[in-house]
């Protein structure tokens, strides 16, 4: 993941404005996976990914 793509993904999940551990969250389109792959490092207890 480029810096660019880190910096928009960041800004999706609003990194250190909402907690997503132990939350169910679903994702619209998630393309490269990027913010899937960030958001599992929050821990939530259910991540689906609808593309």
């Amino acid at each position: 993941m480029s810096e660019a793509d880190l910096i928009y993904t960041e800004t999706l999940m609003q990194r250190g404005k909402e907690s997503y551990t132990g939350k169910e969250i679903v994702i619209l389109g998630g393309g490269d996976g990027g913010l899937l792959w960030e958001l599992l490092k929050e821990k939530p207890k259910q991540v689906t990914m609808l593309e």
